[in-house]
């Protein structure tokens, strides 16, 4: 059996149907995933969240949601270095760095004095575009912002499903063993020893937060910060965590306007 190779791997659209979360449920997004072993964990989360976060409402009454159920009209923001292309194929490429290979967008709000982006996606434009134009080697490409004008017809379904970023790691390794003839030897041999090579090297954290999860009554551990931080620059999809998380703390607990 492949080091890599998952035994019982579940059927493509099953893996992706499992990705989805509803996010019209009154109380939240959804019910957990029914294959996740940490479903009961999960729902216990999501009922302290209902019960202690003070801006929980959030989590199914926001500006994006109430445009999203409500508008005939959306205005996306996107920023792309490759405008020329768009305009002479006239389709949006996938965004750099998204895990399912969407096209980033973020939402505007209109305003009396015009369509205005969130904090985010002024990062996006004003310092994260910049700085990766800066570092490719084509020449002469600059970071062009786009507003796209989306209409929704009024029969649109207005439902609201997103995926799960924590829940796309088979789809991944699905897709990659599916393709890994496309690499030769050397290449699968220098991929495969650097994965191992980074599992083994983080699996105190990765011991420590298996006995988390699966206790009980999980309590806190002193060495959970540091063992965490030295692990995302070795498995940085626990870098996709921390910023879930910190986000999603920020959003419900801040008290400020």
């Amino acid at each position: 059996m492949n080091a890599l190779e998952p035994r019982n791997m579940p059927d493509l659209h099953a893996m992706w149907a499992d990705a989805h979360v509803s996010y019209s449920s009154p109380t939240g997004p959804g019910s957990a995933c029914p294959s996740d072993p940490l479903a009961e964990q999960t729902a216990a989360w999501h009922a302290r969240l209902t019960e202690t976060a003070p801006n929980v409402d959030l989590l199914v009454q926001n500006s994006m949601f109430d445009a999203l159920r409500n508008a005939d009209t959306l205005h996306l923001f996107h920023v792309t270095w490759s405008v020329e292309q768009l305009v002479r194929h006239g389709t949006l490429r996938p965004s750099g760095g998204c895990l399912v290979g969407s096209v980033y967008c973020a939402p505007l709000t209109p305003t009396a004095k015009g369509l205005r982006t969130h904090n985010l996606a002024d990062y996006i434009l004003t310092k994260e575009a910049p700085a990766a134009v800066a570092r490719s080697p084509l020449v002469g490409r600059t970071a062009t912002p786009l507003v796209l004008e989306i209409t929704l017809p009024r029969h649109t379904y207005r439902g609201l499903t997103g995926i799960d970023y924590l829940r796309l790691g088979t789809i991944h390794l699905r897709n990659h063993l599916d393709r890994e003839f496309l690499l030769g030897r050397e290449k699968r041999n220098r991929l495969r020893e650097a994965v191992v090579c980074r599992v083994k090297n983080s699996a105190d954290f990765l011991a420590l937060a298996t006995a988390i999860a699966f206790t009980s009554e999980p309590t806190e551990h002193k060495a959970f910060p540091r063992l965490f931080s030295e692990a995302i620059s070795r498995l940085p999809i626990l870098g996709y965590i921390y910023f879930e998380a910190l986000s999603e703390y920020l959003m419900l607990h801040s008290r400020s306007a």
